[in-house]
């Protein structure tokens, strides 16, 4: 099969598997109002809020990773692929967390600490372009700046901030899904070979171009794969947060979960 051939089948592949994203997208959006009594529930909000808005994100990127495939661009629909990979390791660890545990730490452990530990890399990323630009710089601690403009954090600390931001950083939500849950030794130790290989594309290494040299003929059966994965894993991740929260939260999310059963709706 040539490469017109190629590009054909694939097109005609790819129509098909936009329709069952089409009806992923329906029961979504049907039920978004009773996800947004999920939301309201102040036992579990934090939690709640983390876990939607990552089916929302993932079908982002994976509606982005389409687009891609579909304009023959490997290389990036390579970097889109390896930031759908972060976001759903994540999405794993908190829904995991939260299942075993039934309370809401682990959302508020997300929104909180994982924010101000953004805060504080984008705080250090400004004293270094200061640095450079050989401007005056005060010297002081990016986390007493920190304290000084939300003092009540003092209590808690600059380790246990660290702490309790690192637990979703790559390595330790792998070595957490692998070692504590049984997804992670049926999805994710299956990745990480892959994950690393993708950081050539995100951080412009040289072995990407001859990557791209020794695929071009193959990048059709890439595509694919990429779009089959990234599909599959967002409808499973869909699925089992309506369960939880039906579990949990809201029983009448029973039936959308119904509606997203992996089996009816993954593709080949």
């Amino acid at each position: 099969m040539n490469i017109s051939e190629q590009n054909s089948e694939f097109s005609f592949w790819l129509e098909k598997v936009k329709e069952k994203n089409g009806r992923v997208f329906e029961i979504l959006k049907e039920s978004h109002p009773i996800m947004e009594k999920c939301i309201k529930n102040k036992k579990y909000r934090e939690t709640a809020i983390a876990m939607e808005s990552f089916i929302w994100h993932l079908g982002l990127i994976k509606n982005g990773l389409f687009d891609l495939c579909e304009q023959d661009n490997l290389y990036a629909a390579k970097i889109i692929y390896r930031s759908f990979i972060d976001h759903w390791l994540k999405a794993q660890y908190i829904f995991s967390r939260f299942s075993k545990e039934k309370n809401d730490d682990v959302g508020m452990e997300y929104m909180k600490f994982y924010s101000l530990n953004e805060d504080v890399k984008y705080g250090r990323s400004l004293q270094e372009i200061t640095k450079i630009l050989n401007k005056e710089i005060s010297g002081e601690d990016i986390w007493d700046t920190l304290f000084n403009f939300k003092p009540e954090l003092k209590e808690i600390g600059k380790k246990e901030i660290r702490e309790k931001a690192h637990q979703f950083e790559y390595k330790n939500v792998i070595n957490f899904l692998i070692n504590k849950t049984t997804i992670g030794r049926s999805f994710v130790s299956g990745i990480i070979p892959e994950y690393s290989e993708l950081s050539s594309f995100v951080h412009g290494g040289p072995n990407v171009i001859n990557y791209l040299i020794k695929e071009r003929k193959n990048r059709f059966n890439l595509y694919k794969g990429m779009i089959r994965f990234s599909f599959n894993m967002y409808v499973i991740n869909a699925w089992m947060t309506y369960l939880i929260l039906a579990d949990i939260i809201e029983p009448k999310l029973k039936t959308y979960a119904s509606n997203l059963y992996p089996e009816q709706l993954m593709i080949n």
